[in-house]
């Protein structure tokens, strides 16, 4: 499945996707996600399911919020600390060729510029990631596998 044939899905009166309801959606860029007083990322404020893709519309990275809304858990992706930055691991092994750990001060500037122009599409949905993932083959969801890097 492409980013536009959901998109498609999700536009239909009924918003089922894969026989689940969908109460709402949501899109943007992951840098609006830093300047909490000046964007309003209410839309976002819900469980769910977000796929992160390029202006291309390559997917790279579907994951899920359980616990935590869309907008926290892209707040913690966006601001790229190891420890609560999946994307981050992502790009560093797959883009930059590093360990995060072993990023240079330059390296983590660039990963955090870069990572910000990111687009999301977030699904109030928590069961559907293992299906998104099986469908869309999301570049980086298996980073440590050079294969998905490529």
């Amino acid at each position: 499945m492409e980013l536009q044939e959901l998109r498609d899905v999700l536009g239909n009166k009924s918003q089922k996707l894969f026989g689940k309801d969908i109460a709402r959606t949501a899109e943007g860029k992951l840098g609006q996600f830093l300047k909490d007083g000046k964007n309003d990322c209410s839309a976002f404020e819900f469980n769910g399911v977000y796929i992160i893709f390029d202006d291309n519309e390559q997917i790279l990275y579907i994951g899920e919020s359980y616990k935590k809304s869309v907008r926290e858990r892209l707040y913690l992706q966006v601001k790229c600390n190891i420890t609560n930055s999946t994307l981050a691991k992502h790009y560093s092994l797959c883009k930059l060729k590093k360990p995060y750990e072993k990023l240079s001060e330059e390296d983590l500037k660039q990963l955090k510029t870069d990572i910000q122009q990111y687009n999301v599409l977030a699904i109030e949905e928590v069961d559907l990631e293992t299906r998104l993932i099986t469908e869309m083959k999301p570049k980086w969801n298996k980073a440590g596998n050079k294969k998905q890097c490529e």
